[in-house]
């Protein structure tokens, strides 16, 4: 999809083209999924997930940081590990 849309566009525009492709391919996924921003126990707002990201808000360990500004895709790619 990178190769097909090149850099520059808005974040939706990509996030729409990847929907499209992880559908394609038969990979499940959720899309701006709300969750609840809590402090200290206690709810302090609403966000909504992008995909694949947010990895402290969701408890995950792992995950790619992907920047689509970029003229090959793969330098815009980095794998985030949570430590804490």
């Amino acid at each position: 999809m990178h190769r097909v849309l090149g850099p520059g566009f808005l974040e939706s525009a990509y996030e729409e083209a990847l929907c499209i492709e992880l559908t394609r391919i038969g990979v499940r996924f959720a899309r701006q999924v709300p969750i609840s921003i809590r402090y200290k126990d206690q709810a302090v707002g609403e966000a909504r997930l992008d995909l694949l990201s947010y990895l402290k808000a969701t408890d995950l360990g792992l995950g790619l940081l992907i920047t689509f500004n970029v003229p090959l895709l793969p330098q815009g790619i980095r794998r985030v590990v949570r430590t804490c």
